[in-house]
């Protein structure tokens, strides 16, 4: 089985990923919620403020699952305050009561929040001090140094990678407009590969990415490469084993998924471990 330790550090991992991912669902929903009551605070008249409110609430969260027992129907609301404008028996006094029904609910959203902050704190804060091997402390500041002409490969490489490749976009684009609007025959196949692209974008946010098979099955083929040490190669089968942290790992990535759009890399970056092949 895995060590203690490297169970700790894959934990630790997602529940500061987690932490992140909530961090900035977090910002958003604040945001977002304090525009809102701002806008319907400048609203005069009762029946706007409450179609504000749940216009506005529902991009927000889900407003239906925040009521506890309480009975709460978005579109019954919304039908209420039409007949308003015809019926007075819905009266201002009603409408009152919704807008502070609205507002509770995304208060007990921001309550969510700040729970799901708190528990995840506690549980960086017991990983964070595990019980410590002498011997692992004494290990731990141990750091290769490699040898000159894998520092040159990585320089080399590192050329490649970072340094912008200087192109002639207006040529390139010239060029494809040609190629793909010269004929009718070309047109199609480009609305054919768009569509399917677009079509694949919304997949990404329609349906959960990452489960338990998914996992397993990229496991099995990373495990096939020899891209990886011993040790983690060792990691990637127990874990492959162990449903808990599967469910984590689907958890977190479906988590990413769902916020591409404030998707950043680390402040660490992603380490790659350089390695001579077999071939040279």
């Amino acid at each position: 089985m895995a060590s203690t330790d490297v169970i700790s550090q894959v934990l630790d991992s997602i529940t500061s990923t987690k932490l992140q991912e909530l961090s900035k669902l977090r910002a958003n929903f604040e945001n977002g919620k304090a525009e809102l009551l701002e806008l319907v605070n400048a609203e005069k008249q009762q029946s706007k403020r409450v179609l504000l409110l749940l216009e506005r609430g529902e991009k927000l969260c889900t407003l239906e699952e925040l009521g506890g027992d309480a009975v709460f129907s978005a579109e019954g609301i919304r039908c209420f305050i039409k007949q308003a404008q015809h019926d007075p028996s819905v009266s201002v006094k009603l409408q009152k009561e919704w807008e502070e029904d609205i507002r509770r609910r995304l208060d007990v959203n921001s309550l969510r929040f700040e729970y799901a902050e708190m528990y995840g704190n506690l549980v960086t804060e017991w990983l964070e001090n595990p019980l410590t091997n002498k011997n692992d402390m004494d290990g731990s500041s141990y750091q290769a140094v490699g040898r000159a002409e894998m520092h040159e490969q990585r320089s080399t490489w590192e050329s490649y990678v970072f340094k912008p490749f200087e192109t002639d976009t207006v040529a390139i684009n010239s060029y494809l407009d040609k190629l793909f609007t010269s004929s009718e025959y070309m047109e199609e196949p480009l609305k054919v590969l768009r569509k399917s692209i677009e079509t694949f974008e919304k997949s990404l946010l329609t349906r959960t990415q990452f489960d338990e098979k998914s996992l397993k099955w990229i496991i099995g083929g990373i495990l096939g490469s020899d891209g990886i040490t011993d040790a983690k190669r060792t990691a990637l089968t127990d874990f492959a084993n162990s449903k808990t942290v599967l469910q984590e790992l689907a958890d977190v990535l479906n988590m990413r998924m769902r916020n591409l759009d404030t998707w950043s890399w680390g402040a660490e970056g992603t380490p790659v471990e350089q390695r001579r092949q077999l071939n040279g």
